[in-house]
């Protein structure tokens, strides 16, 4: 499940490990640990749905076209849920 969170954060706007987890605190309430978050972006990155470049202070991800396309699937799938 926190993949799919990450791949929606990321889809909103491009961002950071430590942004992501910023985020995920913010909006579920609960602090990420790096050690399953920093694994999940090389996960997503390896399967192509994430492409991560290198940014002033840290590698910044954004969703590739297959990413996009994976999101509107999961949005697909889950609206009836």
């Amino acid at each position: 499940m926190m993949d799919v969170i990450i791949l929606r954060m990321i889809g909103r706007s491009p961002a950071g490990g430590h942004d992501i987890m910023a985020s995920i605190l913010e909006e579920y309430g609960v602090s990420p640990s790096p050690h399953v978050v920093y694994p999940l972006l090389d996960i997503l990155e390896g399967e192509g749905l994430i492409e991560g470049r290198r940014g002033r202070r840290e590698k910044v991800y954004m969703l590739t076209a297959k990413g996009k396309a994976e999101i509107e699937l999961m949005r697909e799938v889950y609206k009836d849920i």
